[in-house]
């Protein structure tokens, strides 16, 4: 007998606040998304003008953007090459990649030239460089080069749809591993030179440097050095503060960078005013709006978070998920929190009596070694080291990494566990 299947309605909770979606999303915008970066993006003029009149007044530049995660070092990289790239399209002479590139820790400096061709030639297809007058006779070379490749060694088709190493959008030609380094030279080369033929410049983005060990980051850097130097080629390296260092090596990389810019958590009113930017361009038309948060959360939130908007958006998002069953409600404070401390409680739960004790501890003192944790904690180093901070690792309550200025020691940290962090802010207690 085949039992009935009782249907379930499942339905998105946003169109019930007059929202197309969730204004709390924590990803970076993008250059071209679901929230338009053009109506959504806010503030940073101070940094958007000088890096843009950097890059507007240089043949070729190179910098570094640093902030804390989840400051927004992404978007407003995103939104400064829609400005270059796209806000005055046919008069632009920018043109930039789709998205922007996630450095690896395994890079090289082939696999480094091998990503930003990948991305250069997606670029070229999705934002038809050829009909918009920047068409690359080197881009056809370099796809029949891989046709070739792979006829003669019975590979895969051209139109497997795979990415060069590290990129993550569409599709494109696969460069194989064992380009020959000089190949890969010569394309890039041969691109930048088209380019600036054309007297077209090309800006490219490169992120995620802060999972990428200092050494590691400083060997690259020193081995592209030269690709980098390109004329009309500027590229923008986003990364957390720890990362300095890895620039800071090496005089022949840190000589050819420009002035870092520093991104400091947005103003309390910025944060305000992104939310409501992004609640306008999602609003369905004809619909009946309803605010899905108080100003004074936002505020709160603001403070006990340290302005993270990532952080903000996250625990909003969260706690309004939880009142599902509840919504159009407005979330307020005491929702919040109420989420939270269940959460949390539930989290801490199953903790020993120490592991409570380095959470607290790292909550109040920060990211500290081993040797500290153990002098505020009387918990002996070989217990620490051998038992507790490994199980609170696995955990995910807890990171451990080398310390990038002293690599004999590890530095211990609370993860990004947004409702623990609000939590302990508003209370100073676990």
């Amino acid at each position: 007998m085949v039992q009935e299947v009782q249907s379930i309605g499942i339905d998105s909770i946003w169109p019930k606040y007059g929202l197309t979606e969730t204004p709390y999303s924590t990803s970076p915008l993008k250059l071209f998304g679901t929230l338009p970066i053009d109506k959504i993006f806010a503030n940073r003029v101070a940094e958007l003008r000088e890096l843009g009149t950097r890059i507007k007044s240089s043949g070729s530049s190179r910098t570094l953007v640093v902030g804390e995660p989840g400051v927004g070092k992404t978007t407003f990289g995103n939104y400064l090459r829609w400005m270059l790239c796209f806000q005055n399209r046919t008069l632009s002479k920018f043109v930039t990649t789709p998205v922007e590139l996630k450095v690896q820790e395994s890079w090289d400096s082939n696999q480094f030239l091998r990503a930003t061709l990948a991305s250069i030639y997606n670029a070229s297809v999705i934002f038809e460089w050829k009909k918009n007058g920047h068409g690359i006779k080197t881009l056809g070379d370099v796809e029949n080069y891989i046709k070739t490749t792979k006829n003669r060694s019975g590979g895969a088709d051209f139109n497997t749809p795979v990415w060069g190493v590290g990129v993550s959008y569409g599709e494109t030609l696969n460069l194989p591993d064992d380009v020959p380094g000089e190949v890969l030279e010569d394309f890039f080369l041969r691109v930048c030179k088209e380019l600036r033929d054309q007297g077209t410049s090309l800006v490219i983005q490169y992120n995620n440097l802060e999972n990428v060990n200092n050494d590691k980051l400083s060997s690259l850097l020193l081995s592209i050095r030269d690709f980098l130097q390109q004329d009309n080629l500027h590229t923008i390296f986003l990364g957390p503060p720890s990362s300095l260092a890895a620039f800071e090596r090496h005089l022949q990389v840190r000589s050819v960078f420009g002035k870092d810019i520093f991104l400091n958590p947005l103003g309390e009113d910025q944060v305000l005013t992104i939310l409501e930017n992004r609640c306008k361009a999602l609003r369905i038309p004809g619909g009946r709006y309803i605010k899905p948060y108080e100003d004074s959360t936002i505020k709160e939130l603001y403070r006990s978070l340290n302005g993270n908007l990532r952080s903000i958006c996250k625990i909003l998002d969260d706690a309004t998920m939880a009142y599902k069953d509840r919504v159009p409600c407005l979330i307020t404070l005491k929702e919040i929190k109420a989420y939270s401390s269940q959460e949390v409680k539930s989290s801490l739960d199953d903790l020993s009596r120490n592991e409570k004790k380095i959470i607290s501890s790292l909550m109040e003192n920060g990211p500290m070694n081993p040797t500290e944790i153990s002098g505020i904690t009387k918990i002996s180093l070989t217990n620490l080291s051998g038992k507790e901070l490994k199980s609170l690792q696995k955990k995910g309550l807890i990171t451990i990494q080398i310390d990038p200025n002293d690599k004999r020691y590890r530095i211990v940290g609370v993860s990004e566990n947004t409702r623990l962090i609000f939590l302990f802010a508003a209370n100073k207690t676990l």
